[in-house]
């Protein structure tokens, strides 16, 4: 997806963000399944929700300046591994292939033993005035596919109740 569109959903008046209390599957509880010890990266971290509930959290986000790194996943090169990406409404954009593409450089900058925690749009538009931007269709079965490209289990699935979200936690020993 061009960078000018997805720059003007995130940078105007369109996408605004919800209290972190209000999320479901990956808000304030999700904290708890962090270990301290663990090294995380938050991609698409928006306003840096968790940066003082999670330690060894890096935020990196193409468009907001309260990231620690205003970078994008494709261009992101860390200099270690992690041990958890939170993928929090942040790949939702584009269509198989590129979907496919993010996912292989968030696997590549993960450790062997890792999780992928998800939060994804699985409806055409997510807030009043991105009509048009293109949101890739996530589902249950999408939501497999990819885990099973990526060796990953799935460990849990499931659609808020008005199913505009799916959320899910993917791990791999």
């Amino acid at each position: 997806m061009d960078r000018n569109t997805l720059d003007k959903y995130f940078k105007g008046d369109i996408w605004k963000p919800t209290p972190i209390e209000e999320w479901k599957y990956s808000g304030l509880e999700l904290i708890n399944k962090i270990e301290p010890h663990e090294y995380v990266i938050d991609i698409g971290c928006g306003f840096n929700m968790f940066k003082n509930k999670i330690p060894n959290l890096l935020g990196i986000d193409p468009a907001n300046d309260e990231a620690d790194i205003k970078i994008s996943i494709e261009e992101f090169e860390p200099d270690a591994k992690f041990d958890v990406a939170l993928c929090l409404g942040s790949i939702n954009f584009g269509d198989e292939s590129v979907i496919t593409k993010q996912i292989s450089k968030i696997v590549s900058i993960l450790k062997a033993t890792s999780r992928i925690y998800w939060r994804c749009n699985s409806g055409s538009h997510d807030h009043i005035g991105d009509e048009d931007l293109n949101f890739f269709p996530w589902n249950e079965e999408w939501m497999r596919h990819f885990a099973k490209l990526f060796n990953y289990n799935i460990i849990v699935i499931e659609y808020e109740p008005n199913k505009l979200r799916l959320y899910s936690e993917w791990k791999r020993n």
